[in-house]
């Protein structure tokens, strides 16, 4: 299994989204071919700033990454929608799983991302075990606490595009409960 993972410092740099596309793509491909059977998680950056800045490439290079996974037909973790979406950051450090700068978890919320890997690994692993099942009711309830810092109809879900489909991952309808799916 590898575990394809990406945090903002790309987000702040000068970049052409079309030659990302291609890089990161060829990439992938390159390690698929070297790799033929291995199990291959690419995950999103979550939300955080630097020095109070936004990451103002973040969004691209998250749905680029989402792009590739798609059309190379390989899962997917939205890491930053598991968060709790853009701001989600500022309920995080509300509830103590930031440091101050805002950019780093503390041990508490690395430990919950790092929980989201597992949840998302067993998801493209096809794991459907009770051990899964209780990892996703104790990820729904922590993250329910977590959010209930930003408005009542925030959506929470961990989208895992499953190996070898051709469906996008579902966006969350408004005013619907919390979830992880």
């Amino acid at each position: 299994m590898i575990i394809f993972s990406y945090g903002t410092n790309e987000s702040y740099s000068k970049f052409d989204s079309s030659s990302y596309f291609s890089k990161i793509k060829s990439f992938v491909q390159e390690v698929q071919n070297v790799l033929p059977k291995s199990v291959i998680l690419i995950s999103n950056a979550p939300d955080t700033r630097s020095a109070g800045k936004t990451p103002d490439k973040e969004f691209c290079i998250n749905n680029i990454l989402n792009a590739v996974a798609q059309e190379l037909k390989i899962s997917y973790l939205d890491i930053n929608k598991a968060m709790g979406g853009w701001g989600s950051l500022y309920p995080w450090q509300k509830s103590n799983l930031f440091l101050p700068d805002l950019l780093h978890f503390n041990q508490e919320g690395a430990k919950l991302i790092g929980n989201f890997f597992c949840y998302g690994l067993m998801e493209a692993a096809h794991f459907d075990t009770t051990i899964t099942h209780e990892l996703k009711d104790q990820l729904t309830t922590k993250m329910n606490a977590v959010l209930s810092y930003s408005i009542p109809t925030h959506q929470t879900e961990i989208v895992v595009v499953e190996n070898n489909t051709d469906t996008p991952p579902k966006k969350p309808l408004k005013n619907q409960q919390n979830r992880i799916s």
